[in-house]
């Protein structure tokens, strides 16, 4: 397929355009990752690549007005970043290469029924929580845990996801886990406040859009109820959280990037299974972890990073 931008000219220099439903910290390490690679792949902006980044900034209807710009623009990629802005991609583009990346599940995103049968001008990188290293975490530093909660946005196909794989990764180990909706950052002290007066022993935050935007919300509840909180993302612990167990976010920019490379060089995106980022980070806060009475053992806290805590959310 010969790609030309919207004069019907051949372009030289590829166009990639990047799209994002809000601009949270995950984002910008998932993004840092992805220029950094481009980058050292050859592709640099403003002289072996044009690159372009919108952020819909939380409002569906600018997400929608900005992909239907794209789809008039005829960039040689186009790459989602979050969920959001992957089906509203999905939806509109339909000529042009997708290749996505910090999305939780291209199949629940609507995007295929499986990593190899998906549609044809589409491919990705996936990011899930580490579940098994985060129950591990759990379980030294809350002994005898039964019941634990997350807030989830029921309007994000991937916060569903996240809760869903989580819940059901929590029962086989025999703990509850109860959850509270949040579909924006101004609902969450609200939620908040629900989920750790239905006796939760800790908060295990998924990862999405609304909570990212408001998770200091939800560490101010925890701390008046006494409750550590626990996340999926690094930036949680900057946040206010005791510990993250994180999938590595700029890792996760780097992936997506080789497959846009990949793509750029000629490769048929209806040929390429999606990936999967699994490489975890740790992220601890050592003045939580005392005040929380929590000693965690050596093979969790080994190559984790100590983050102090700066200020009070």
């Amino acid at each position: 397929m010969v790609l030309t931008d919207r004069s019907g000219a051949k372009s030289d220099v590829p166009t990639v355009s990047v799209v994002t439903y809000s601009r949270t910290s995950v984002f910008e390490d998932a993004y840092a990752g992805f220029v950094a690679e481009m980058k050292s792949l050859g592709y640099e902006d403003g002289t072996t690549m044009r690159l372009v980044l919108r952020d819909a900034q939380l409002d569906i209807g600018t997400l929608n007005t900005i992909v239907a710009t794209i789809a008039e623009e005829r960039p040689t990629v186009v790459v989602p970043m979050t969920t959001m802005a992957l089906q509203a991609t999905i939806r509109r583009i339909k000529d042009r290469p997708v290749v996505f990346t910090l999305i939780a599940s291209g199949v629940a995103a609507g995007a295929g029924k499986s990593a190899t049968e998906h549609l044809p001008n589409v491919t990705g990188n996936e990011v899930q929580g580490d579940w098994d290293g985060m129950v591990r975490a759990l379980r030294a530093a809350v002994p005898g845990v039964r019941k634990v909660g997350t807030l989830f946005a029921p309007g994000e196909a991937n916060s569903v996801f996240n809760r869903d794989e989580w819940r059901a990764r929590l029962a086989k180990e025999g703990i509850e886990l109860v959850s509270a909706p949040a579909d924006r950052p101004t609902e969450i002290p609200e939620a908040a406040d629900a989920l750790v007066a239905q006796g939760v022993q800790a908060i295990t935050q998924i990862s999405d859009v609304s909570s990212s935007s408001g998770f200091t919300s939800i560490v101010r509840s925890a701390d008046r109820a006494a409750v550590p909180v626990f996340g999926f993302a690094t930036s949680a612990v900057r946040d206010g959280a005791t510990l993250a167990l994180a999938r590595d976010f700029t890792q996760t920019g780097v992936d997506g990037a080789r497959l846009v490379a990949r793509v750029l060089r000629g490769e048929d995106p209806a040929t390429m299974p999606f990936t999967e980022t699994t490489k975890t980070v740790t992220v601890v806060n050592p003045e939580r972890l005392r005040r929380f009475g929590i000693a965690l053992p050596p093979a969790i806290l080994e190559g984790a990073t100590e983050l102090r805590e700066a200020a009070r959310p």
